[in-house]
């Protein structure tokens, strides 16, 4: 018998043009070459190739079967490299990947790093949008989103995976000019900058939480003024005129000397920060991009 490995040995020889040859492309004997291709011709009855040291020919017979082999074998490459590319594609993830990320946090801890992502990943498409907005991940099109809260839609998948403190701040100058506060009830008697919720609404507190003990203070913050993103709380701070709300890890540019933490045994408030994406979204490169913001905000990139 003989199979399809022969018919493809023989048509490779025949397009190269010698035993020798063909073995040195396979990396094999060129013993091994014309065995094969001898046993074949016995298996057929005729004679396909005269070859010596001087000449390689195909016979009448070996022209016919080159001939009726050729697009055949075209056949087999084209379907052998769409194997390779399929095998290729399963390893190598590709496509687009829709994704929310929230302006504050990922200004220092995520955004710095998705160069990195898709250096290691050329055939993924990333398309980031910056919101601290409410989304509705299915009807809008995001295959997944970091939020700082639940979303109403239950069918999502939902894991915590950061979570944030936040205290207050005022400039060395504030604290020359009107003192800090020593209590969260004295808070009550400086200019601080309250807080605008995500769905619009306004803070009407902070939560003062001691980081010792767990108690918890209530203190109503005024509304004369009232901001929705930390990230201006610097030059609000630089006025210094007001007591304001930060971040750790989102206001990096908050640790500066002329920058003073006030309270800081306590914090006013926590955020929750939730990865969020379909329950059949098990596509790789949903798993690899999900991988790498967890590497992120946990510092390991």
């Amino acid at each position: 018998m003989y199979g399809i490995d022969d018919l493809i040995l023989f048509i490779k020889t025949v397009e190269i043009g010698s035993f020798a040859n063909t073995a040195k492309v396979l990396k094999v004997a060129p013993q091994a070459v014309s065995r094969r291709l001898r046993n074949m011709e016995k298996r057929f009855g005729m004679t396909l190739i005269h070859a010596t040291t001087r000449e390689f020919k195909l016979t009448e017979a070996g022209e016919k079967l080159y001939a009726l082999l050729q697009h055949s074998y075209e056949a087999v490459e084209t379907m052998l490299r769409d194997t390779e590319e399929f095998i290729k594609d399963k390893y190598e993830p590709q496509g687009t990947i829709r994704v929310v990320l929230p302006i504050g946090l990922s200004l220092h801890l995520i955004s710095p790093y998705l160069p990195q992502f898709s250096i290691k990943y050329p055939k993924i498409d990333l398309q980031v949008s910056y919101l601290n907005s409410t989304i509705d991940l299915t009807s809008d099109g995001y295959d997944l989103a970091i939020l700082n809260y639940i979303p109403a839609q239950q069918h999502l998948k939902i894991k915590n995976i950061f979570n944030i403190k936040g205290k207050l701040y005022c400039s060395r100058q504030y604290a020359d000019k009107y003192g800090i506060p020593m209590t969260p009830e004295e808070l009550v008697n400086h200019r601080v900058v309250g807080g605008i919720n995500i769905d619009g609404n306004v803070i009407p507190h902070y939560q003062m939480t001691n980081l010792k003990t767990g108690e918890v203070m209530i203190i109503k913050v005024a509304k004369h003024l009232l901001i929705n993103n930390t990230l201006h709380s610097l030059p609000l701070l630089r006025s210094n005129e007001v007591i304001c709300p930060g971040f750790e890890d989102i206001n990096l540019d908050l640790e500066q000397d002329d920058i003073v933490v006030v309270l800081p045994d306590y914090y006013f408030i926590e955020l929750k920060f939730y990865l969020v994406f379909h329950p059949h979204a098990r596509d790789l490169k949903i798993k690899l991009f999900s991988d790498f913001l967890k590497q992120c905000l946990k510092n390991k990139i």
